[in-house]
């Protein structure tokens, strides 16, 4: 009996050695700052590929070369508009470093439908580079110049609520964070107004 004990323990710290490799291999190649950030198609899964709003802000200043660079992109995100595109304002060297960098696209994500209620609350269906989609909720205060925008987390949830169409999907993933910053540019962007407050659903 305790021979058959050790020949199991031998066989599930060989296999836990398998998972930690494998665990450690997919850590560092969705952390190495080598992985390109061209937004190429992200199927089911875990999503590795990194894109330019998942950059750091020490990243992004090495990118275009100089903190004001940086600040002026992030400017641009909190306003709703796309650092790459024409009403960014952004310098023209700002502009020739993005592109340097094989960037055409800041911000990942699309607005799939927008379907507002009388009170003035608007639900978004943003769908993401993978083809998955998440719904963001834009909530304005009907009587303070507020606005609180609901991002998603996740794709799917796993609490099996049977009144509600999310849970029956189970879960699928959870969001990187730079598509739940998306979410929050893309909101700004279509209420045409600064988000005051950010409620993280999921």
């Amino acid at each position: 009996l305790k021979r058959r004990q050790r020949a199991m323990i031998e066989l599930v710290r060989g296999r836990l050695a398998v998972v930690v490799v494998v665990v450690v291999a997919t850590a560092v190649r969705c952390l190495s700052p080598e992985t390109r950030y061209d937004g190429a198609a992200r199927r089911s899964g875990a999503r590795c590929e990194r894109t330019p709003l998942a950059l750091t802000a020490e990243e992004l200043t090495a990118l275009v070369g100089g903190r004001g660079r940086a600040s002026s992109i992030w400017e641009s995100i909190r306003r709703g508009v796309e650092p790459v595109s024409e009403e960014s304002g952004l310098t023209r060297k700002t502009r020739e470093a993005l592109a340097a960098a094989g960037i055409d696209k800041f911000v990942p994500a699309s607005v799939e439908s927008a379907e507002t209620a009388r009170d003035g609350t608007t639900k978004l269906l943003v769908r993401l580079d993978d083809g998955l989609a998440v719904e963001t909720v834009i909530i304005p205060h009907l009587h303070l110049p507020r606005t609180t925008v609901c991002v998603s987390t996740q794709v799917g949830c796993d609490r099996g609520c049977a009144f509600c169409a999310t849970a029956r999907m189970g879960l699928v993933r959870d969001l990187a964070a730079d598509e739940i910053a998306a979410q929050f540019y893309h909101a700004t962007r279509h209420a045409g107004t600064t988000m005051t407050n950010v409620v993280f659903m999921g």
